[in-house]
């Protein structure tokens, strides 16, 4: 999907205080001005996810990351609008996550909605393949937790299996959210908002780290 470029995306992001600065040193107390425990978003687009996360769980701290500048800054001007001191933005690839976080220090991580990247050959882009999961088990910390929600089955049967496979514990596997589990917690993106317009199954699981050795 190409993106619409945005005249007020240059000024956003040089002057907004919600954006991680490109000097940052892994000093997450900086910003919150506490020690609580840290959750991370992957691809957080507009934000609404993340933002509502803040609000409604003010004792933790929310950090979403989004490679394409033109998107995140809806993100951040939700959060400036709200006044949210618990949420702050990374503009960057995935890739680069060791960058800004020390090991053992995500306590939860949000993949909601990733491109499935169908074609087999390009399998290893998507985000939950071993090489992406390889990264987050060394910023999460003992037994922290992925929460995966996608609306593509192949990509949610692919994912089962590489969670499995790689070290972690699945838990509240389901096939349809919305139908059949819906005495869980669920906070809805904008992807998921359309696709239930839509009547579509949303894919959902947690999968636990099991750290049996330190990384």
């Amino acid at each position: 999907m190409r993106v619409r470029k945005k005249k007020r995306t240059a000024d956003i992001l040089n002057n907004s205080q919600k954006i991680i600065s490109a000097d940052f040193n892994i000093n997450w107390k900086k910003y919150f001005g506490n020690k609580g425990e840290i959750c991370l978003e992957i691809g957080c687009g507009k934000g609404k996810f993340i933002n509502q996360m803040a609000l409604e769980f003010k004792n933790k701290n929310f950090i979403a990351m989004e490679i394409c500048p033109d998107i995140i800054i809806s993100a951040i001007e939700k959060a400036e609008k709200n006044n949210l001191t618990n949420v702050f933005f990374i503009v960057d690839d995935v890739k680069n996550l060791e960058k800004y976080f020390l090991c053992g220090q995500v306590s939860e991580l949000y993949i909601n909605f990733c491109d499935p990247w169908p074609k087999k050959k390009h399998a290893k882009r998507r985000l939950t393949h071993e090489n992406f999961l390889d990264v987050y088990k060394k910023i999460l910390a003992p037994t922290g937790k992925i929460f995966f929600k996608t609306d593509n089955k192949d990509l949610f049967d692919f994912s089962l299996n590489e969670f499995a496979a790689n070290g972690f514990e699945l838990k509240n596997i389901c096939y349809d959210l919305h139908k059949k589990n819906p005495e869980l917690k669920n906070i809805e993106t904008e992807y998921e908002e359309k696709f239930l317009i839509l009547n579509m199954p949303i894919f959902y699981c947690e999968a636990i780290l099991l750290r049996d050795k330190k990384i």
